[in-house]
């Protein structure tokens, strides 16, 4: 290589591989983002110290709030109080702006959301807001394509690493040179990824209501029938002799939960404490995050979902930790409840997670070999909503609420014959099998939409 062709990077990976070999082929016009760019303006830090904790004041957009498709979501969202504003009014975002991830780990760099909200928000130190001339390129044109920079790992190969976090600088960014179609192009193109994302949504609409339809179906099975709304008071009152030897705190003797309960002991089956069919229940292991490319495979709350455990993002530690592990050790058919965070998740375990460790937010329990119980049926009820209310209930401590074995053990579970609960479990079965059908119709959808939109702009 020669030093002409050196484009202000030293460091080998960068030219590992020709990255932008389709420039080099593209019909379109090449140009630098500096070039289209008439804004571009990284985001302010906020500590916990500069947050409202109790979710009022002004969202300020994070990676976080960015799906791997570059939609915004707002699940997990930092707040602002809103006084910032006066002396952080220069970040206030603007309907179509475009926000790049500059720095996260490597592979998520350049995560990229295109903004169209309503009402005030503000943008982290680790999102770049860019604003182009539409007489030269639309800006939904930009997000789709920095999108699909990333996933070809662009970003991944030009950013730079630092204590452990990766990032590309707003100097990098206006640098980089991109593929530049007509405007009437530029509008099939995102014409192209508007139909995959309504066809993608409404494909996901049908599934989250077939899985909204489960707990319906649940309960009615079960004789199990409580009002939807129970009338919150915020003065309420109940005997000495209900709460002397127990809680005291207010929140759990909620007339509301009492209503709950009685609903289930109302049912058409008879009541069993959950202990009764336990062999064996455990707290998960205490160890340190220190995670290596292979090892002991390790379970942690993220990796919970209700009816499922999640692989996506797997985790291993060091093997010289097995000692610390000792037996927060799953096999198949053990079942995984979270007792922090998200409280009360509940995943039965498959074989394909045998041996594998998990952490202290989660307890580990396994059925006896004689429970008449049917795996998946205990599953489905601890999960559905109602149960989940009971659990919420049963939570202890104020600032990060936990549940503990004996709570776990003193669940009150309805038993009809097994029969019964293999038909439940055999129905709701086919209600998530379909349910995942759609959301995989809704990723292939989405998927050859990019796969087109690629051929037409990378030629590839």
């Amino acid at each position: 290589m020669l030093k002409g062709d050196l484009d202000n990077r030293l460091d080998p990976l960068f030219y590992s591989e020709d990255i932008f070999k389709f420039l080099k082929i593209t019909s379109f016009a090449i140009k630098k983002i500096r070039e289209i760019c008439t804004f571009a303006k990284s985001g302010f830090g906020a500590g916990k110290q500069d947050q409202n904790l109790e979710g009022k004041g002004v969202i300020q957009i994070r990676p976080t709030n960015m799906d791997e498709n570059g939609l915004l979501k707002f699940d997990r969202n930092v707040y602002i109080p809103e006084n910032y504003l006066e002396t952080n009014n220069a970040y206030v975002l603007s309907k179509e702006d475009v926000l790049f991830n500059n720095t996260n780990s490597q592979e998520w760099v350049g995560k990229t959301a295109y903004f169209k909200e309503e009402g005030t928000f503000l943008h982290s130190n680790h999102v770049t807001v860019l604003q182009v001339d539409k007489n030269i390129i639309q800006p939904k044109y930009l997000w789709i394509l920095l999108n699909i920079y990333q996933q070809k790992k662009i970003f991944y190969n030009i950013c730079t690493n630092w204590n452990n976090q990766s990032g590309v600088g707003i100097d990098r960014l206006l640098s980089l040179k991109i593929p530049v179609p007509s405007l009437e192009t530029q509008q099939i193109i995102i014409n192209i990824f508007e139909k995959a994302y309504a066809l993608k949504k409404e494909k996901e609409a049908q599934a989250k209501d077939l899985l909204a339809s489960i707990d319906d179906y649940l309960l009615k099975s079960l004789g199990i029938v409580f009002p939807e709304k129970v009338k919150a008071n915020s003065i309420f009152f109940t005997h000495f002799k209900n709460v002397q030897g127990d809680r005291f705190d207010p929140f759990y003797h909620k007339v509301e939960f009492d209503i709950l309960e009685t609903s289930i002991k109302n049912g058409l089956y008879p009541i069993q404490k959950m202990g009764v069919f336990l062999s064996q229940i455990n707290y998960g292991a205490s160890v340190k995050s220190d995670y290596v490319e292979f090892g002991i495979p390790f379970l942690r709350i993220s990796d919970l979902e209700r009816n499922e455990i999640d692989l996506s993002e797997m985790k291993y530690l060091p093997e010289s930790m097995k000692k610390d592990i000792g037996n927060a050790i799953v096999y198949e058919n053990d079942f995984l409840i979270s007792r922090s965070g998200t409280i009360g998740v509940v995943a039965r375990v498959g074989k394909e997670f045998n041996g594998f460790a998990y952490g202290s937010f989660m307890i580990k329990f396994c059925l006896k070999d004689d429970a008449l119980i049917e795996k998946d049926y205990l599953s489905f009820f601890l999960n559905c909503g109602l149960m989940q209310k009971i659990i919420i209930r049963n939570k202890i401590g104020a600032i990060q609420g936990n549940i503990t074995i004996p709570t776990i053990k003193n669940f009150e579970i309805p038993l009809p014959p097994l029969s019964i609960q293999n038909e439940i479990a055999e129905h709701i079965r086919g209600i998530r099998a379909t349910a995942k059908a759609l959301e995989n119709e809704a990723k292939e959808i989405l998927e050859q939409a990019k796969a087109e939109v690629e051929r037409m702009i990378l030629g590839e």
